[in-house]
């Protein structure tokens, strides 16, 4: 989960370039702004002099807060809880899960030693990663089917997983917030101009070029000559049957014109119009995909781990990948995944483990090993949502008496 480290200084000086652009623009509000602890809240003229001795006050509160994090041993032992909420055994479970959840790539793992004074103060990124991810993994398991106290501990950090979920995905970092408010007031400048200018300015005419919100891109990728197709799928392998026929049935499912298998090639057919599915497609590991890296489960676990949209009925679904195919035909080089699609715990099972009664920790379960799995299935790029990290666990583990696996689809921030 990427997030930007902003310190007051940053956010003090967004805050003035907003101010700065609405004196400007002439649309400042009637009300002064003032800035506490992060959020920005209007204030009545009458109660100057109070935030003039609040502010006062909070910035003695910064000195002594500046200076207790010069040590970072003074800071361990002021924060240091009052009652001990994990054991030994609990915190030897939760180093092992740290070290043990499979995240992609572009996630950094938070300190496995969390709790010790070794990996220091951690920052905000890491508490993020922590409570959206790790802990709905890892956590209700030492909580579940336990006395009250802990039962109201499960509960306590199922609203706060739920909360910080909301609060992620509604955040507007400044910078783009007053970007967006400079390009409102552009395009508004620019709409006036096109109404009320002479239309045969030649600023009124690249005003309505820029301003034209269709764009003229239909973001199709390049035509591929026939001779460049033959040249891609030349470089790449013989497909074996089974990932041979997968990818023919999803072409004729989804495509036209429609191909025939290898086995039916006859030349009577190639003079009838109809053609033999290539043969040939270039295997890769890895892809990269709206800036996120991707690989095949053998390669990197985490990283083949993804929620997508089901081709065939448009649901949510979720899989790993298992192999990557690019083939080029009808001029276009397509990229297909071949996905090993989760098999559903029994209605019996799931209703041992706290998923479906916490269901703000966005967490499910499915067998790890079913006996009878899901067929495989083909996509595409487009149908790719997000990565979902997971958490493999033994037999035993909710009383199951299958191994599970423990998934977490809290990446996606609003893109569902």
């Amino acid at each position: 989960v990427e997030m930007m480290d902003v310190d007051d200084d940053t956010i003090e000086s967004e805050l003035h370039d907003l101010h700065r652009d609405s004196i400007i623009q002439a649309d400042m509000p009637r009300t002064s702004l003032v800035r506490r602890a992060s959020f920005v809240v209007t204030a009545d003229v009458d109660d100057r002099a109070r935030e003039v001795e609040e502010t006062a006050e909070e910035d003695d509160d910064d000195d002594v807060e500046e200076d207790a994090d010069k040590d970072d041993s003074a800071v361990y032992e002021k924060e240091k809880p009052s009652q001990i909420v994990f054991d030994d055994d609990a915190m030897a479970i939760i180093h092992a899960g740290l070290a043990a959840v499979q995240i992609p790539a572009w996630i950094d793992r938070p300190p496995v030693n969390l709790g010790e004074k070794a990996h220091g103060k951690l920052k905000a990124d890491n508490w993020l990663v922590l409570i959206t991810v790790f802990f709905p993994l890892i956590l209700p398991e030492l909580w579940w089917g336990k006395p009250r106290y802990e039962l109201k501990l499960l509960d306590n950090l199922h609203d706060l997983v739920g909360a910080t979920n909301i609060l992620f995905s509604e955040t507007l970092d400044l910078t783009m917030l007053r970007q967006m408010c400079r390009r409102g007031r552009l395009l508004a400048s620019m709409h006036d101009s096109i109404q009320t200018g002479d239309a045969a300015s030649s600023t009124v005419k690249a005003m309505r070029i820029l301003y034209d919100p269709v764009s003229t891109s239909d973001g199709s990728p390049e035509h591929l000559s026939p001779i460049h197709e033959s040249a891609h799928n030349s470089s790449g392998s013989i497909l074996e049957e089974a990932t041979y026929s997968m990818l023919l049935d999803y072409w004729n499912q989804t495509y036209s014109p429609p191909y025939v298998h290898r086995a039916q090639f006859a030349f009577e057919l190639m003079d009838m119009g109809i053609n033999v599915f290539p043969t040939r497609a270039v295997e890769h590991t890895n892809f990269s995909h709206k800036t996120r890296p991707f690989s095949i489960f053998a390669k990197h676990a985490g990283g083949s781990s993804i929620s997508f949209r089901h081709p065939a009925t448009g649901r949510k679904d979720f899989g790993y990948i298992q192999e990557i195919w690019t083939q080029a035909l009808q001029g276009e080089c397509r990229t297909y995944l071949i996905i090993q699609p989760h098999t559903r715990l029994s209605s019996s099972d799931e209703a041992k483990t706290p998923l479906r009664t916490h269901q703000r920790f966005k967490s499910f379960a499915r067998y790890t090993n079913p006996q009878h799995a899901r067929p495989q299935l083909v996509i595409e790029l487009r149908h790719i949502i997000a990565h979902v990290p997971f958490h493999r666990r033994p037999k035993g583990t909710y009383g199951i008496k299958h191994a599970i696996t423990l998934f977490v689809d809290s990446l996606e921030k609003g893109r569902d």
